[in-house]
């Protein structure tokens, strides 16, 4: 599945990574197996290089406003 990732705001992208992160962390704690979610876990890593490339990071502990 090709997304156009371009085309979005940083806004956007970063709730979309929420979204498929949440639902990756559901899957494998209801059992799924690490093969099942594939798909998913290449999706989700294919986000989170273009929001890193981007200027920003999906990272929570990177944020630059932690303390």
């Amino acid at each position: 599945m090709e997304i156009e990732w371009e085309n979005m705001d940083r806004t956007a992208l970063q709730a979309l990574y929420e979204q498929q992160f949440q639902q990756l962390s559901s899957a494998l704690l209801d059992g799924a197996k690490w093969e099942d979610v594939k798909q998913q876990r290449l999706l989700l890593t294919e986000l989170s290089i273009f929001l890193d490339k981007r200027g920003g990071t999906a990272n929570p502990a990177e944020h630059p406003e932690r303390t």
